[in-house]
């Protein structure tokens, strides 16, 4: 049974950012809200998957739908036919008396060819509110991206200690991560100059760990929501001291020593 959502809508909003930022914990944060109807990585690389899409999960509008496989089937071939389409008609209207109603988008996503124009509707819609969420130490990200793919089996987010992987360091290559600081600086300042005329809310992963309550705060004021205790779910996978996660960090530091990106190294 499909139950038509209310169309009305007080405020659209978008986590933009890269992998590995945060934005599972902000997502976590603001789905507990009880004002939020908060959508997760529903524009996911697979065009076969469809991921964090409020409609499909328990409780969703869609009540059926873990029972009938068709109607997930639906939402994909819906999505990849038109994502405009889909983030307009599906994700952004208010499937309840919500306040607030947004996703996560990364900006890998909206590189896609078949994703380019999720971004340019954002764009042109001066509404839409972005929350930009970047991680500052540039190489912990690259670091937690690299261990969660390569020792970690493409395990990205625990809810407890318990649940964390054996530590283990790796080798990064110098020229690879060039191309990785210098990429990051290029695709931040492409989507800040893309969103340049929505309402902005810049937000670091390194404060959203340190200060998750004060940052929950900051988030339910960027979205005009009541003041409610966010719960923090998720846990660090990796806290450890950039020299313990680099098997070659010594030979990387020199390389890197004077540049603009040394004090990735000390952090």
């Amino acid at each position: 049974m499909f139950v038509q959502p209310n169309q009305e809508l007080n405020v659209r909003y978008v986590i933009a950012s890269r992998a590995r930022t945060g934005t599972t914990m902000l997502y976590h944060m603001l789905a507990g809200h009880r004002g939020v109807c908060a959508h997760g990585e529903v524009f996911t690389w697979d065009p076969d998957i469809m991921e964090g899409f409020v409609g499909l999960q328990k409780g969703g509008f869609f009540p059926n739908a873990r029972r009938v496989p068709a109607i997930v089937t639906d939402m994909i071939n819906e999505r990849n036919a038109d994502p405009v389409r889909f983030l307009e008609q599906r994700i952004f209207r208010n499937h309840g008396n919500f306040r607030a109603v947004g996703l996560k988008l990364k900006f890998e996503e909206m590189e896609l060819d078949r994703y380019r124009e999720l971004a340019w509707y954002i764009r042109d819609h001066a509404d839409i509110r972005v929350i930009m969420l970047q991680r500052k130490n540039v190489l912990r990200r690259y670091i937690s991206e690299q261990i969660s793919h390569r020792v970690y089996n493409k395990v990205f987010n625990v809810l407890n200690k318990e649940q964390k992987p054996e530590k283990k360091a790796i080798d990064l290559d110098y020229d690879e991560l060039l191309r990785e600081f210098e990429y990051n600086d290029h695709i931040y300042d492409k989507y800040e100059r893309m969103f340049e005329r929505n309402p902005m809310l810049d937000l670091s992963y390194e404060r959203l760990a340190a200060e998750p309550h004060e940052c929950a705060t900051d988030v339910m004021d960027f979205l005009n929501l009541e003041h409610l205790p966010l719960k923090i779910r998720t846990q660090r996978l990796h806290a450890n001291p950039v020299s313990e996660l680099l098997s070659n960090y010594d030979e990387l530091l020199e390389k890197f020593r004077g540049t603009r990106y040394e004090h990735f190294f000390l952090d």
